[in-house]
């Protein structure tokens, strides 16, 4: 997702909060809208290091 996309996406998550829950909205309203994609990302990550070994020089 570009980074343009992403922060489209936060600020989507935390206009919808605002609008349902008030203030407190803007502290997970972000998070909650993009959880999926970070969770994604820390898991392929995850699973590349997994299958990739670093070499030390």
């Amino acid at each position: 997702m570009p980074l343009i996309g992403f922060g489209h996406l936060l600020f989507k998550g935390v206009k919808e909060a605002v609008d349902n829950q008030g203030f407190i909205g803007i502290f997970y309203g972000g998070l909650e809208q993009a959880a999926a994609g970070i969770s994604g990302a820390l898991i392929i990550s995850y699973l590349a290091a997994l299958v990739f070994k670093p070499k030390m020089s």
